[in-house]
């Protein structure tokens, strides 16, 4: 039953992935630049779609013993190198080399394309396909990813007894070598699991789904073949396969029904491998990015927005909806934006919640306890749907939370109102004369930072060099950070700050009459009578000396 559900509904997806994927096509042929773009988005995810319903498929084809050999002859090492061959963009795009190499056995030539082999090349295809898209995905980059072919007189055939050795020839031992992370010696014993994943978390750095070592171990298996694997946790792993290629072990009913000799150049569509690579760093030329656009409004009145998104084209499906109304900056992983909300201080943080490095939750709770960042509204992303989930994201203090998938207009709603409601309760402090930090309605962790910058001013009040330079060092901040953090609560920059607690502190002791217009001018740090006078005239609407007239009673 739990066959024959896999095999329903996987049938099932392919019929409206079709019906996507022929239109797309389609109207690729006439779309116009900008269009196109996202028409091969929408191809890129849905072909990858496809292939994990595929490989789905091909599981419970497998598991009801419908899947058998279609053998063919022709040339294993020729058809493997083209294989191999097709991940050299993927590989140049990743800064990763690629090798493949021919060891003959004794006493025989190295092959140069003419060996006469059996097998089943749409097998063998999605074997190595699946050994060498996983070596890349682990791979970073200056690493190396390469294959290495050893042809020997006999090899292993898998058995039902692990104790006999049953052995036929020819054979290829082919290893699919990478540089890369390497796997842990207690996880090795469960990689050809079904649906196990080294790394199960939220927060793990390559996508998967833990169904393509399973299925590779049974597709070599089925070709009477034998699969092992070595890796140092750090250093890389080496999966190795054995594989007779002679035809005595080959059964009549597993030939192709067209037996004949022919060269099959294999078509490996490395797009949706190259998608997930490509989501997992963020393009230094699209940080910032904006297209020509004359409806956009100009750079210095658009907030600034921050996405955090490990996927590529959801970032850009995202960005599009919002550039003409907002400065982007983007972030593939959790740990890279939260670096980089620190160092812009954007209006407002998307998140996703499942990323790599640091989840949606890690990175709201980081931002939200950080005095720098803890003013900026967070919008976190799941496509977890359940309350429980949307408690959580609410509880590490996120100001909102829309779960996938979800509407483009939809989400530029809720910025634009985020956006708006703290613009409308800062806009209040932006001419205020006194700045209560008790009156911001926002976290008790920006009360406190207030109140500790006013403090510091207070503190050198009658300085005349204290500066906002002076007061960002004093509160461990940038001058471009602690500006954009006052204006996110009062509307007021840091010089503006001081000089509005200046002339306040001027403006009570002119009503006190502490002492004449020019004592107090020195007092509060002014250092010119005629800049104080203007400065004054301008907050308060009157001159110092008509301010401390109307407070004489």
């Amino acid at each position: 039953m739990k066959t024959d559900f896999f095999a329903n509904i996987s049938h099932e997806f392919r019929t409206p992935l079709t019906l996507i994927l022929g239109p797309v096509e389609q109207m690729l042929d006439k779309a116009e630049t900008q269009d196109k773009n996202r028409l091969l988005h929408i191809r890129r995810n849905a072909r990858r779609l496809l292939q994990l319903v595929n490989q789905l498929l091909d599981l419970s084809k497998i598991d009801s013993g419908n899947v058998s050999l279609k053998v063919t002859s022709g040339d294993f090492v020729a058809f493997l190198k083209g294989l191999v061959m097709s991940f050299e963009s993927l590989a140049e795009r990743k800064g990763i080399a690629l090798r493949f190499s021919v060891q003959p056995c004794e006493g025989s030539e190295p092959s140069q394309g003419s060996g006469k082999h059996f097998f089943d090349r749409d097998k063998i295809e999605k074997i190595f396909t699946n050994l060498l898209s996983n070596a890349f995905k682990f791979t970073h980059e200056g690493g190396m990813v390469s294959v290495h072919v050893v042809q020997i007189n006999k090899c292993r055939k898998a058995t039902a007894q692990p104790d006999k050795e049953e052995f036929v020839k020819p054979c290829m031992d082919i290893s699919v070598t990478d540089t890369g992370e390497g796997i842990p010696a207690q996880q090795l014993p469960y990689i050809f699991d079904r649906f196990y994943q080294v790394d199960s978390s939220s927060q793990r750095t390559h996508g998967g789904t833990g169904i393509g070592l399973a299925m590779v171990k049974q597709l070599v298996e089925l070709h009477y073949g034998s699969i092992r694997v070595i890796s140092n946790e750090g250093k890389g792993t080496t999966f190795t396969i054995s594989l007779p290629l002679g035809r005595e072990h080959v059964h009549q009913s597993e030939f192709a029904e067209n037996f004949q000799e022919n060269e099959f150049v294999p078509d490996v569509q490395t797009e949706s491998l190259e998608l997930e690579f490509m989501s997992l760093k963020t393009d230094p030329d699209s940080v910032g990015k904006k297209e020509k656009n004359s409806k956009k409004r100009p750079a210095a009145d658009r907030p600034i927005l921050l996405i955090i998104e490990d996927n590529a084209d959801v970032r850009a499906y995202i960005r599009e909806q919002l550039e003409t109304e907002y400065i982007i900056h983007e972030a593939a992983d959790g740990k890279a934006g939260v670096a980089q909300a620190i160092e812009v201080i954007p209006d407002l943080v998307i998140s996703d919640v499942m990323m790599p490095k640091m989840d949606g939750y890690e990175v709201c709770h980081t931002l939200k306890t950080d005095e720098r960042t803890s003013h900026i509204p967070v919008i976190l992303l799941t496509a977890k749907a359940g309350d429980e989930a949307k408690l959580a994201g609410l509880e590490t203090g996120a100001d909102d939370y829309i779960l996938k998938p979800f509407r483009q207009q939809e989400l530029a709603v809720r910025v634009r109102n985020l956006i708006s409601l703290r613009r409308k309760l800062r806009q209040r402090f932006s001419t205020a004369t006194v700045i209560k930090p008790s009156e911001i309605e926002t976290t008790s962790m920006d009360r406190e930072f207030l109140e500790r910058a006013i403090a510091v001013v207070e503190e050198n009040i009658g300085e005349e060099h204290f500066t906002a330079e002076s007061l960002a060092n004093t509160v461990a901040m940038s001058v471009s950070q602690l500006n954009r953090k006052l204006n996110a609560l009062i509307d007021q920059p840091a010089g503006q700050l001081i000089r509005t607690m200046r002339l306040q502190r001027a403006a009570e002791m002119l009503a006190k009459k502490a002492g004449t217009v020019a004592e107090i001018c020195y007092v509060v740090g002014f250092s010119d009578q005629a800049n104080f006078t203007r400065s004054f005239k301008k907050q308060f609407g009157c001159s110092p000396s008509q301010y401390q007239k109307s407070h004489l009673k």
